[in-house]
């Protein structure tokens, strides 16, 4: 038998913060969180980790936990899977087409079954807008623009890297705090 356990979390799971999120800079810093995470996944020194049991926006981020201090955890990690040859197939052998059949998944998960870092890429907006989406903020909106826009290039290989979205969500927060 194989035991995890993962510390307790008051605010529970990230799909509760659309609760909590009161501030652009709050949002700003989570989607910074988001993005921080994927980089260190993406940099493992056992090769690019991938989540591969997250179909959904939901489901994603029912895999990440609220801390007292508005940081997101980690605390699903059974589905992980190192990134060979520049992607992985996740799942199942035979694919739940009305799972892969959404606008979340990424075009080369939805058409081919191919999941890389690059997929996890192209949710980044879905994610970040998540957390944006309880303020009306039409400037942080436009401040995201471009950057979300490159996470959905239809070419996996023309999309930025975790590392490359951790600078520009950096200097967002930084335009916001001078604000």
């Amino acid at each position: 038998m194989f035991l995890k356990l993962t510390e307790y979390q008051n605010y529970n799971n990230a799909i509760n913060l659309k609760y909590l999120i009161n501030d652009s800079v709050v949002a700003v810093k989570l989607c910074l969180n988001y993005v921080e995470i994927l980089d260190t996944l993406h940099a493992s020194p056992f090769g690019k980790l991938v989540n591969c049991d997250s179909n959904s926006l939901y489901k994603l981020l029912s895999q990440f936990l609220i801390t007292d201090n508005l940081r997101l955890v980690l605390a699903d990690l059974d589905s992980m899977q190192i990134v060979t040859n520049s992607s992985v197939i996740c799942g199942l052998t035979k694919p739940n087409y009305e799972q892969l059949n959404n606008e979340f998944l990424s075009p080369e998960q939805k058409h081919f079954g191919w999941f890389s870092e690059k997929s996890e890429i192209w949710r980044v907006p879905d994610i970040c807008e998540y957390f944006i989406k309880s303020i009306d903020n039409v400037i942080l909106k436009f401040m995201l623009f471009d950057i979300h826009k490159s996470c959905k290039n239809i070419d996996p290989t023309k999309r930025p890297s975790a590392k490359y979205l951790v600078n520009k969500y950096e200097h967002v927060l930084n335009e916001l705090l001078e604000l």
